[in-house]
């Protein structure tokens, strides 16, 4: 174990870093009154419950020797090509064996405890003692499901998609990918925390996230800058230029209020701001009174994006709630509004929908045959350097009827055996269908917990709603205006440039101001 406490939160990346590049498997990270505890097993201690699968069959008893051999060796020298490529061939080796094994011979045993040991490999879970929540970690240099993706020749740059989903042990269903962390500069160790796809678990899962992330981290959001600028560049500076302008060339501009539902840390909506306040001369810089709203109270290392130059703000408050139940109390909104602008920033993402999808045809041609471009061949030895060409790990995401889909076809044994582990029955892994990961948009994040529009209850107290999310599409929104109406509003997308994240920029505001607004107009 290896207690961090005391130190501030570049001595805690270092000291939990270090730790967490070592040669043992990590399988809990514990927050303690307010220190991570990294509780580690060793090889003996983690296969001893999948010897009797395993001794009876010599091939995997040497796939998983050499995978052991691997580790050590690939994290001695993580940026060596070739350790890269032996790492990632041993395990999705061993995964697709053992995955053969178990379907040829049923009678060897129970092959899921087995699987779901081979999935959870260089994954770990973040808990907080006393509480019920947990939520998932993994170490990108560490871990071969990410290390894949960064192989082909023309892999995009390293991103969290490369691990859409992970099992690690002691759970039920995957986690997704949510934050990630860097833990030393220059060094590529990120840590990535994800919380659980189930929505009745989800909510806990921020806890020890949030936790862990003040402990280590002031800035968790590494995309925090480009974010920013975009949001306050095409969106903030035309709603500005609408906004009440001065009546004299010399007069300071009045308040300006601003809701932040769903606000994290606050930094997000605070530092656009930052960018928007730019273009004005320190004389006539408004001001402005920052709402914030999120299911975390303010704590040591929240709204810090409004802890320094505070000259320009006027007020700020913070209120712990669920945004759902919030929108519905009238008395609440009467209260505390009129609000200039409600930002809905990455709030609607966070109750979107996760699932396995099974696809019998490849509809990409590009993706060439199933069977070739699995890693345990495209990365032996005989292949290269040919077969890294053929590996398909993207993570560009395909709309389809069923939601938001990645193209990941090198991982459908990763997929397939998650599924069949999740569902406790081995037929979902079938091996002539691709398994891929599926995201979808829940419509129900779009209404209070009463069945209300959050949108209609919103524009009440508001002249603009701001929204970026990654899985709201605009046939979401023209659907939820039919189902509500929504009379005497106006909304604009406003349409992609290839920003990093890829997510969907929304306006709803008055009808009058939307045509001063550059974006496709929705209704």
């Amino acid at each position: 174990m290896l207690v961090v406490s005391g130190r501030s939160r570049q001595e805690n990346r270092r000291c939990l870093g270090a730790k967490l590049r070592g040669s043992e498997i990590i399988t809990r990270l514990v927050i303690h009154r307010s220190c991570p505890v990294v509780e580690s097993v060793t090889w003996q201690d983690y296969w001893q419950r999948c010897r009797r699968f395993f001794e009876a069959d010599t091939r995997l008893v040497h796939r998983l020797n050499r995978l052991k051999f691997a580790w050590p060796s690939f994290l001695r020298r993580p940026k060596s090509k070739r350790r890269q490529l032996a790492y990632c061939w041993r395990y999705f080796g061993l995964l697709h064996h053992t995955l053969r094994v178990a379907r040829t011979e049923p009678r060897r045993g129970d092959p899921l405890p087995v699987l779901h040991r081979i999935l959870a490999f260089a994954t770990f879970t973040v808990e907080i003692r006393g509480s019920p929540g947990k939520a998932a970690g993994l170490v990108t240099n560490r871990n071969p499901v990410y290390q894949l993706g960064r192989l082909p020749p023309n892999a995009p740059p390293p991103t969290p998609r490369h691990v859409p989903l992970v099992l690690p042990l002691g759970a039920d269903a995957p986690f997704y990918h949510y934050r990630q962390i860097r833990l030393e500069k220059n060094s590529g160790t990120t840590l990535l925390l994800c919380p659980s796809v189930e929505l009745s678990d989800r909510s806990k899962s921020f806890g020890p996230i949030d936790r862990l992330t003040r402990l280590i981290s002031r800035k968790p959001d590494p995309y925090w800058k480009p974010r920013s600028r975009l949001l306050a560049r095409r969106v903030l500076a035309p709603l500005f230029r609408m906004w009440r302008p001065p009546r004299q060339p010399q007069q300071r501009l009045s308040e300006l209020t601003i809701l932040d539902l769903g606000a994290g840390t606050g930094h997000l909506a605070a530092t656009a701001w930052r960018y928007l306040c730019r273009s004005f001369p320190p004389s006539r810089r408004p001001r402005v009174a920052i709402h914030f709203v999120d299911a975390s109270g303010p704590s040591f290392g929240r709204s810090f994006g409004v802890t320094r130059e505070a000259d320009d703000i006027a007020h700020v408050e913070w209120t712990k709630a669920d945004y759902r139940a919030l929108l519905d109390d009238d008395n609440w909104l009467g209260a505390n509004g009129p609000f200039d602008w409600v930002f809905l920033c990455r709030l609607l993402d966070n109750a979107s929908n996760f699932i396995v999808e099974q696809i019998e045809v490849l509809d990409d041609r590009t993706a060439g045959d199933s069977f070739r471009c699995k890693p345990h061949w495209c990365l032996a030895p005989r292949r290269q350097p040919h077969g890294i060409s053929e590996l398909a790990v993207r993570t560009a995401r395909r709309n389809t009827l069923s939601g938001t889909l990645m193209p990941q076809f090198s991982l459908s044994d990763y997929f397939g055996a998650m599924q069949a582990v999740v569902t406790k029955d081995l037929d979902a892994a079938h091996p002539k269908l691709q398994h891929l990961p599926v995201r979808c948009f829940n419509p129900a994040s779009l209404t209070t917990i009463s069945g209300r529009s959050i949108v209609a209850q919103i524009m009440k107290v508001a002249s603009a709603i701001v929204i970026e999310d990654l899985d709201l599409m605009p046939e979401y929104l023209s659907t939820h205006r039919e189902q509500f109406g929504l009379a005497g509003t106006a909304a604009i997308h406003c349409v992609s440039d290839g920003f990093a994240t890829e997510s969907q920029q929304y306006v709803i505001t008055r009808p009058e101001w939307a045509d001063r607004l550059r974006g496709v107009r929705l209704w």
